[in-house]
């Protein structure tokens, strides 16, 4: 059996504008947090810290980041919006559309 290599997904990578904060998924399953002032952390996805200057991260973004892909089925907003998995954005055409127009997009 073959040694599992990089992974096959793009990795993933968000911008937390409240704290100034960038979020990277690591090849390794890692996250690097980068602040605006140039301070580095690595963590692991449950907020353990690694290593870098900056020690604290978002948690709950250190999850979105990091963790595994998740099925179709289970990519909800929130519970009780029905999801529509053959949608990219998982959102019902109809509440899609509103949210949209909320938005201004």
């Amino acid at each position: 059996m073959s040694e599992p290599g990089p992974r096959k997904s793009h990795l993933r990578k968000y911008r937390y504008v409240a704290f100034r904060q960038t979020f990277e998924q690591q090849e390794d399953g890692t996250v690097l947090v980068t602040c605006d002032d140039g301070r580095v952390g690595r963590f692991h996805t449950d907020g353990r810290y690694i290593e870098g200057e900056l020690t604290q991260a978002n948690k709950h973004m250190l999850i979105w980041t990091g963790a595994p892909p998740q099925k179709p089925e289970c990519r909800y907003r929130w519970g009780e919006v029905p999801v529509d998995i053959s949608r990219p954005s998982g959102w019902p055409e109809q509440l899609e559309v509103v949210l949209h127009y909320h938005l201004g997009r």
